[in-house]
């Protein structure tokens, strides 16, 4: 689905007491836990994983001891821990991973026969590493010239695995991430945005991209089509987006508006404020327009033109809307539009596809 924002991919953790083992080779397969977040090891959790493969669909399951606190002293639970994705869904692929689309995911898993358990345990099992995805439509240039742009406001990427990496190197790549997925945090959310045609169906992609494209994906639906993609590491992550409830039912259920807001602010927490000191102003300006001048282009060194009227007028009466709109509008036409480093004509409705505003 274009414009919608679903859920493309989610670790998921079942209560061991709640499930039945139709695989004996699964008891096999135990991961460690951090005795302190919870979390597991990408590394651990690769190696340690019963796997499955179909089409492409890869598949890792494994069973993990978890200690908990309470009043009765330490608890210690078992859980069994995978990681859905949208490709469960085959041909339905862009539909994501949505309240409706939930139950074809459930029946693909119970469908291999490895463990078993009934749909309402499976709604309430934990959600934790969700990527939240919105795909949008551009060319390849539009797209090409906001990446570059979005790369110019970011902090070039360290060893320590912070800051932007854009691939935007000849026909082949159009893309752009920020941090690393296993590293990613509140104050350095892991976020890009790519080419769906070249994560498909480009040269050089893993195999298991290829057999799930050639099973599944008509190559027409990939056309010009892009995505943003964030994640969501944990429970704190999302309490701090104003998130509470994280049941994989919970999780898939989000508004839109809410999927929206953690995009938009994971893309911007990558993305530098403007740091351009104010010109001397022009000859003949009053001090209102020096004052509007100067404002306007620190702002659109970041945003275009187009958005940021909409967003610095956002609340007001129409009336005084209209009023202020008209007395920048006077300023921009007369001393800066044709000057702009933004040179798309679509860069104010691409910007808002993927969260990138003030």
């Amino acid at each position: 689905m274009l414009d919608i924002c679903t859920v493309d991919s989610t670790k998921v953790r079942v209560p061991l007491v709640d499930c039945q083992i139709l695989n004996d080779s699964l008891q096999d397969k135990w991961l460690t836990v951090h005795s302190v977040t919870g979390e597991i090891s990408s590394t651990d959790f690769k190696s340690n994983c019963y796997t499955t493969e179909t089409n492409g669909i890869k598949l890792r399951i494994g069973i993990e001891s978890m200690s908990t606190f309470s009043k009765r002293g330490q608890i210690e639970e078992k859980y069994i821990t995978m990681v859905i994705t949208s490709k469960m869904l085959e041909k339905e692929y862009f539909k994501g991973i949505t309240k409706e689309t939930l139950p074809t995911v459930y029946k693909y898993l119970m469908n291999l026969n490895v463990f078993s358990c009934s749909y309402d345990v499976f709604c309430r099992s934990m959600a934790t590493d969700t990527d939240i995805c919105k795909d949008f439509t551009a060319t390849f240039q539009d797209m090409r010239e906001l990446m570059k742009s979005m790369e110019k406001h970011s902090t070039p990427y360290s060893a320590k695995g912070v800051g932007v990496r854009a691939f935007l190197k000849g026909d082949n790549q159009n893309g752009i991430e920020w941090n690393d997925r296993n590293t990613t945090s509140l104050t350095h959310p892991f976020a890009k945005v790519y080419s769906k045609y070249l994560d498909m169906f480009g040269i050089g992609i893993k195999q298991d991209r290829k057999d799930f494209a050639k099973a599944y994906i008509n190559p027409n639906d990939c056309k010009d089509r892009y995505r943003v993609e964030v994640t969501v590491k944990n429970r704190k992550a999302f309490k701090a987006y104003g998130v509470t409830q994280t049941t994989l039912l919970d999780v898939v259920s989000l508004s839109q508006k809410k999927m929206s807001e953690i995009i938009s602010k994971s893309i911007n927490k990558n993305i530098e404020k403007p740091t351009r000191k104010p010109n001397q102003p022009k000859e003949g300006m009053t001090p209102a327009e020096a004052y509007t001048y100067n404002w306007l282009l620190m702002s659109l060194e970041f945003i275009p033109y187009g958005i940021l009227i909409n967003e610095v007028t956002e609340g007001m009466p129409r009336s005084s809307r209209s009023k202020y709109a008209k007395k920048v509008d006077v300023v921009y036409k007369k001393y800066i539009k044709g000057k702009e480093t933004y040179k798309t004509e679509n860069i104010d409705s691409l910007m808002k596809s993927v969260g990138w505003t003030l």
